[in-house]
């Protein structure tokens, strides 16, 4: 409307610009999920720099999460 178009024709100029509600949400999706996975892989290289500097840690850590898992099944 600032360009000086009128109501209709500045709604049907952003709805060109920006896509739909449908197009809108699924870019929106893929941004957060993106987000997401770029995280845990942050996260899962930190857990891995943080056992390889603690050693005997990181042994306990996989042989307890290996009992565990092996006395659940």
């Amino acid at each position: 409307m600032e360009r000086g178009l009128s109501p209709g024709q500045a709604w049907r100029a952003a709805r060109m610009e920006f896509g739909g509600p449908e197009q809108v949400k699924e870019k929106v999706r893929e941004v957060r999920m993106g987000a997401r996975m770029e995280t845990i892989l942050r996260d899962v290289r930190y857990g891995c720099r943080v056992l390889c500097n603690a050693p005997v840690f990181a042994g306990v850590a996989v042989l307890t999460l290996a009992l565990g898992i092996g006395a659940t099944t």
